[in-house]
């Protein structure tokens, strides 16, 4: 069995399709997909996000802003994140972060802002954080270590970063995701960063409905497809897949619900 640890089930382009949600789901489990933790981007899909998760017994949710949402967020958006946080089956908060390429004008300040913000509510609340980091290698480390103290427990999703960025993360005690961007022909170098992570630290997901693994490039991603990024990382490392299934979920369960094996 293998997890999906990030992906958006209700952004999915038919999620509101009757059935279509179903079949999505049912073509994860007969793949092998154990668990889907569906993650929220916005106040707007919180609600959503953890229906699903009351929805389907394989899916758990999270609750968070996304960075590139932060001009958007009036200051009453902790209140909330903080009305799920109690939900039996939230297990984090995120995704979270700083991206400073997809839309370079978003405040910086603000991303900040809610980063840190959100950080400190997880601590409050013992949960771990989902990070979403692109183009801010220095000020996504100097947040995390203000934090560090505390003991965050965190991943940084969708690694896209190099291997000196994924060292610094690893020192401060975060986990790293990979998707099915390093299924893509010209991902080698990405490859080798994953290949070169310590086993105990790395997590797998789809990122769905976006970033299609080969064979699937320039279709739907959906979390059934999670098998593919499991095969190529273990191709990349040497191991088996059952292997790389049973230390992803491994560490899966160990960030989001302290289960150490």
């Amino acid at each position: 069995m293998i997890v999906d640890s990030h992906c958006h089930l209700n952004l999915l382009p038919n999620a509101k399709v009757s059935g279509y949600l179903d079949e999505v789901v049912k073509a994860a489990t007969v793949a092998g997909v154990s668990e889907m933790l569906c993650v929220s981007v916005s106040r707007s899909d919180i609600a959503s996000v953890v229906a699903l998760a009351d929805r389907y017994p394989c899916v758990v949710a999270s609750a968070g802003i996304h960075p590139c949402d932060a001009d958007q967020e009036p200051d009453g958006w902790c209140r909330v994140v903080e009305a799920s946080i109690s939900h039996k089956k939230l297990v984090a908060i995120g995704e979270t972060g700083l991206d400073y390429r997809e839309r370079p004008t978003l405040n910086k300040e603000r991303q900040k802002e809610l980063f840190a913000q959100q950080i400190e509510m997880a601590l409050t609340h013992g949960k771990p954080v989902i990070i979403h980091t692109r183009d801010a290698d220095e000020d996504t480390i100097a947040i995390i270590k203000e934090a560090g103290k505390y003991q965050l427990r965190a991943v940084a999703h969708c690694f896209t970063g190099t291997y000196e960025f994924a060292c610094r993360l690893l020192d401060l005690g975060l986990y790293v995701s990979f998707s099915g961007i390093i299924t893509f022909k010209n991902a080698e170098s990405l490859r080798a960063v994953a290949s070169a992570m310590p086993s105990d630290r790395v997590l797998l997901e789809t990122d769905s409905p976006y970033l299609a693994p080969v064979p699937f490039r320039g279709k739907t991603n959906q979390p059934a497809f999670v098998t593919h990024v499991g095969s190529c990382y273990a191709e990349a490392c040497g191991k088996s897949y059952e292997q790389v299934c049973k230390e992803t979920t491994d560490n899966y369960r160990a960030l989001f619900y302290h289960e150490v094996d």
